[in-house]
This record gives C-alpha cells, structure tokens and sequence, in this order.
C-alpha cells in the first residue's frame, strides 16, 4: 500500500471499530454513521492507492465504488450504506425526526453487516487482509 493510503485505511479500520463497539451501547444511529464512514474511507484509501492522487471531496460510495471498481455483489452494501451519512448526522427537517430516533437495531446490524463486507474486501485489494 502506498504510504499516502495508509492513513486513510488506518481511519477506516478505526471507524469500522467504532460502529462494532457502538452496537453493543445501543447507539444504533452511531453505528449507521461510522459504517458509512469506515467504507468511505477505505475506498478512498484503494482510490489513493491504485492512482496516487487524493480522492475526490464525495460522500457518495456508489461513484467511489465505480471509481475503484468494487465488485458487482458489493453493490447491494453500497446502496445500503449510501444514505446514511446524511440519515445518522442531521435531523429531517421536513419529517421532525431526529437521528437518534431513525435507526432500529436491525438497520444499525444491517450496516454494520455491510460495512465489514466492504472491508474486507478493500483490505484484501489493500494487500493487509
């Protein structure tokens, strides 16, 4: 792996971390946000890797994933993921809902699921899985 991806896979190890130790305080919510992010950041690690210049400024893992050519069966996962960094950080202002109040424990299971899948994945591409 490039030095300059390192980081990036680092953090994203960390986030994934954090949404696995969220589940288990009931923080469905958190674990939402830090799934999206652990799978934001390491297809920005690969991005890094595979093209040595930093990522594009984007939440959107559907156009990340495209860019670094993640595999069509991870696609579902992507899609999974995609919203959440918006869902789990801002309240609906139109709905009145806050984020805490959004996810359930299967939806917070659900992206945790995805996001390891996703992981592992880009680690095995990374070469450090």
């Amino acid at each position: 792996m490039r030095a300059e991806a390192e980081p990036w896979w680092r953090q994203a190890e960390a986030d994934l971390e954090t949404a696995r130790l969220n589940l288990q305080l009931n923080r469905w919510y958190v674990v939402a946000y830090f799934a999206q992010q652990a799978v934001e950041k390491g297809l920005k690690a690969l991005y890094v890797d595979s093209r040595g210049v930093l990522p594009p400024r984007t939440h959107h893992l559907d156009e990340l994933g495209a860019q670094v050519g993640t595999p069509l069966t991870l696609e579902p996962d992507l899609d999974l993921l995609e919203p959440m960094v918006a869902t789990s950080r801002y309240p609906d202002s139109t709905a009145g809902v806050a984020p805490v109040d959004v996810f359930s424990e299967s939806a917070a299971r659900q992206a945790h699921e995805a996001a390891d899948r996703i992981v592992i994945w880009l680690g095995r591409q990374l070469g450090v899985s």
